[in-house]
C-alpha cells in the first residue's frame, strides 16, 4: 500500500521559528498569525497516478515540495479519532514531549477536513486550510493564534500505524506531532483519511 504525505503548519504572531514566510498585521499594528509549510499524508491505492513512489517499505520519498510517498502495510479497519489521539500523545510522551488536551472545535474543523479529503479522494495540498485562514478568519473562529494541519489519505490503519508507520516517517510530518508549541489537536478520520489539526497559543 502506498502512502503519500503533504505538509502545512502555521506559526503564531509570537513565534520567532526561523521558517515563518509572511508576517500578516492588523489595523492596530498587532502582528497576526503566519503560516509555514509542514504536513499532510495520502494514500493512494485504487487509481494510477504519475507518482513514483519509495518501493523500500516505510521509507518516505518527497515527490514535491511537502509531499511524499511512503510504502506501508493496512489494517482490518481505520483507527478512531479517540485511537489516533492517544496513539499521538504516547509518541509523544517517548519523544519527551507533553500531552495535548483534545479541543472540540479543532475536532470538528478536523472531521470537515478528513470528509471534504475523502470526498475528493487525494488531499488538497492544504488549500481548505489555507483559504478557512486568510479568508474565513480561521483564528479566531478555532480560538487559536498558531494552528496546523497533518493529513492522511489512504487504506486503513490503526492510530498507532498512522501516527509511527506514516507521520513520523516524514521529517515535516514528524516535526508537526512532536511540536512543542502545540497545547491542543483535534482529529477526524473517515475510512480513508485522517486529520490532524493542532493549536497552539489560545486567543
Amino acid at each position: 500500500m502506498i502512502v503519500s504525505i503533504q505538509e502545512y503548519r502555521t506559526a503564531s504572531k509570537t513565534s520567532h521559528t526561523p521558517n515563518i514566510i509572511s508576517l500578516r498585521t492588523s489595523k492596530f499594528l498587532t502582528p497576526m498569525p503566519t503560516r509555514i509549510p509542514t504536513p499532510t499524508i495520502i494514500k493512494r491505492i485504487a487509481k494510477k497516478s504519475v507518482i513514483q513512489p519509495s518501493t523500500e517499505w516505510g521509507v518516505a520519498k518527497e515527490i514535491e515540495e511537502g509531499t511524499y510517498t511512503i510504502k506501508v502495510g493496512s489494517d482490518a479497519s481505520m483507527g478512531s479519532p479517540q485511537e489516533v489521539f492517544a496513539a499521538l500523545n504516547a509518541y509523544r510522551a517517548t519523544n519527551s514531549r507533553s500531552a495535548l488536551t483534545w479541543d472540540d472545535g479543532l475536532g470538528k474543523y478536523a472531521q470537515s477536513r478528513a470528509d471534504y479529503i475523502n470526498s475528493i479522494q487525494t488531499t488538497d495540498k492544504h488549500a481548505g486550510f489555507n483559504h478557512f485562514l486568510e479568508q474565513e478568519d480561521g483564528f479566531n473562529t478555532l480560538g487559536f493564534y498558531r494552528l496546523g494541519e497533518n493529513s492522511y489519505y489512504g487504506g486503513p490503519l490503526s492510530g498507532t500505524h498512522v501516527i509511527e508507520w506514516v507521520f513520523a516517517k516524514s521529517p515535516g510530518h514528524d516535526a508537526n506531532q512532536k511540536d512543542t508549541d502545540w497545547t491542543h489537536v483535534g482529529i477526524g478520520v473517515t475510512n480513508s483519511t485522517v486529520n490532524l489539526n493542532f493549536g497552539g497559543s489560545k486567543i
